[in-house]
């Protein structure tokens, strides 16, 4: 009995690596210890320099779309992309630029084939984020400059503003403050705007940094009045 699922085990694990191995194919060139052009079985293929039968060096990468289907129709995941750069063991690792099928291009460091470090990643929408990455996504420092001509700069986690940044309006108006995942995280922050005046006060959490908040605007000509801040607009109190 224990003979004959042994042998079960290792001819379903032979069929498996047959079925792979079936669709796996170098298509031109020295995919050993060369150049050449390698099909995998998942559908990817690269086009590059080889050590041992494993991409090394440099070259390209090109990953499908993922498609499924959901009823009668066809959904298309646009998770594709090329990645041309330094590779290393069969996967992105260095620098690289890898364009995405969704029009956004990624330029900077590459680790265990994730973006890892630093980089620039250019959104399809005009959107451009300059700073560190990790585990794929926007984390650490960095700057994030929107298709409107706003800008962020801060502290990113796990692809949004979280922790201290600054904000700049495209009007000019300036939001210093604490964020938690894009949004405001309450208390205390200052706004400074184009003609010199500057309101420190406490902000309502949970929303935009422009919606509502009470404290003291201070002039240019040095007046001190209280009162309260609602989208950027200030309600001095009623004395």
């Amino acid at each position: 009995m224990k003979i004959k699922i042994m042998m079960g085990i290792l001819l379903l694990a032979l069929f498996c690596w047959f079925s792979q191995s079936a669709f796996a194919e170098c298509k031109s060139g020295d995919c050993v210890n060369g150049t050449g052009i390698y099909v995998f079985p998942d559908g990817k293929t690269y086009e590059g320099t080889f050590k041992d039968g494993i991409p090394e060096g440099t070259g390209t990468f090109t990953y499908e779309d993922v498609r499924r289907q959901q009823g009668a129709n066809v959904v298309t995941y646009h998770t594709g992309g090329i990645y041309k750069g330094e590779v290393k063991e069969g996967k992105k690792q260095g620098k690289g630029i890898y364009e995405h099928t969704n029009g956004n291009v990624y330029e900077g460091t590459f680790v265990n084939d994730k973006k890892e470090g630093s980089g620039r990643l250019t959104f399809a929408t005009g959107a451009v984020y300059v700073g560190g990455f990790s585990n794929d996504t926007m984390h650490g420092k960095g700057v994030m400059t929107n298709e409107n001509g706003s800008l962020y700069e801060g502290g990113f986690e796990n692809g949004f503003p979280h922790g201290a940044g600054k904000f700049t309006y495209a009007d000019g108006v300036v939001f210093e403050g604490i964020f938690k995942k894009n949004l405001l995280e309450g208390g205390p922050a200052t706004m400074t705007f184009p003609d010199g005046r500057i309101f420190t006060g406490v902000f309502n959490p949970g929303g935009p940094a422009d919606k509502q908040a009470t404290g003291t605007m201070v002039f240019p000509d040095g007046r001190k009045v209280k009162g309260t801040l609602k989208e950027k607009t200030f309600f001095p109190d009623e004395n």
